[in-house]
């Protein structure tokens, strides 16, 4: 157990992900277990709506998790800077993890306490961050002013999470449809899609050398501002102007698509999970925009972008972190590639349980998409994390 522990806080990467996988399997185990319960006519009593919270722990219970031990990882390496001093990361992790905690247990005892845990994990994320502010801020590269637009998206998703706080206590709606969209758009997509459009030619370059690197600047701002019209247009209720936010987040994702072919590289076994995760992006976004024109699309949308793109992106791109910082060979190990493979079939169950035709089995369709997620990233803490938890 001590080894294990000296492991996982050897680094940020290790810890956070960790935590992360963990969070994974815990969010879709308690969601499902609701999900069966309901249809057995047993539903479980909970502090807050079930959305509310299945929300809640898997935008931010799970993926600040990932993202910030991406962040706390990468940015020093890309900079050339120094890493955070290792007990402001730890602190941050720690306090992360005893805030989720006690939002579980909040769960059971009261709003009050799952307010609490939410406080307590959110002033972990924001150590966390100030962490990285700073080494950004001491270091002297010279195209480092992208990386405070990537701080400035982590603090829209620390004022999104404090916006669910005023939810659960106050039990307004409309506080936590705000911290949900902002949560999307000002924080999930403007944080991935950066991080597909940086890693992803990246990585496809060390696997397949000579491969040019497309990862245009100018992409960069125009997806924020994307980003943000669509929360404008979804807070103020104009549900009808949406696409005109959608369309060209959708042209910047095909672009990057069709530029670095990522048809080509689906196959290649060290990137083509990276290419096939990025994939649910732009059919994510057709279908936000097909939506915003009027079809009856339901959940469809919101399943593509969260389970499709960021799902299927932080289970391939952690292990591929990860094996690299174990100096592990390129290819996936057999049973990681069939579990990412597999995973596929999350969002695809979810979507087909928005069809009108398959509405009968919908109950079905998404207990079926919990067990495949809670599947796959059994397997994936199978396969990395003794990786994370070795001594070196």
């Amino acid at each position: 157990m001590i080894a294990a522990w000296r492991g996982l806080s050897a680094a940020p990467h290790r810890l956070f992900f960790a935590a992360g996988a963990l969070q994974a399997i815990l969010a879709m185990l308690g969601w499902t277990a609701w999900l069966a319960a309901r249809e057995a006519a047993a539903a479980i009593a909970l502090p807050l709506p079930p959305a509310w919270l299945h929300g809640w722990l898997t935008m931010f219970g799970m993926l600040a998790f990932f993202i910030t031990g991406f962040t706390l990882t990468t940015v020093p390496a890309w900079l050339g800077a120094p890493p955070p001093p290792r007990r402001e990361w730890l602190a941050a992790a720690l306090a992360m993890i005893g805030g989720l905690a006690l939002a579980w247990l909040g769960i059971w005892l009261g709003d009050g306490v799952l307010a609490a845990g939410v406080v307590l994990h959110w002033a972990g994320w924001s150590v966390a961050t100030l962490a990285v502010q700073r080494v950004i801020a001491h270091s002297r590269h010279p195209g480092k002013g992208h990386f405070y637009i990537a701080v400035a998206v982590i603090v829209c998703g620390l004022c999104a999470e404090i916006t669910f706080v005023a939810a659960a206590l106050t039990a307004t709606p409309a506080y936590n449809a705000i911290a949900r969209s902002a949560g999307l758009w000002l924080f999930l997509l403007p944080t991935f899609l950066p991080i597909s459009h940086r890693v992803i030619p990246l990585f496809t370059r060390m696997a397949v050398p000579g491969t040019p690197l497309y990862q245009p600047l100018w992409m960069l701002p125009l997806m924020t501002l994307a980003c943000l019209a669509h929360f404008l247009f979804d807070v103020a209720g104009l549900g009808r102007w949406l696409w005109l936010a959608d369309l060209p987040l959708l042209a910047i994702a095909l672009l990057l698509a069709l530029r670095w072919q990522s048809w080509r590289h689906l196959r290649h076994p060290a990137v083509g999970m990276l290419h096939l995760s990025f994939a649910w992006l732009p059919l994510a976004l057709a279908l936000y925009v097909a939506q915003g024109l009027g079809a009856p699309l339901g959940q469809a949308p919101l399943h593509a972008l969260v389970a499709g793109y960021f799902g299927s992106t932080v289970l391939a791109m952690s292990a591929r972190i990860s094996l690299i910082h174990a100096g592990r060979p390129p290819a996936w190990p057999p049973r990681l590639a069939i579990a990412l493979l597999v995973y596929q079939a999350v969002p695809l169950l979810r979507l087909a349980a928005e069809m009108p035709g398959l509405a009968p089995f919908a109950a079905a369709l998404q207990v079926a998409a919990g067990v495949v997620w809670i599947g796959c990233w059994l397997v994936w803490c199978r396969e990395v994390l003794p990786l994370l938890a070795r001594s070196d």
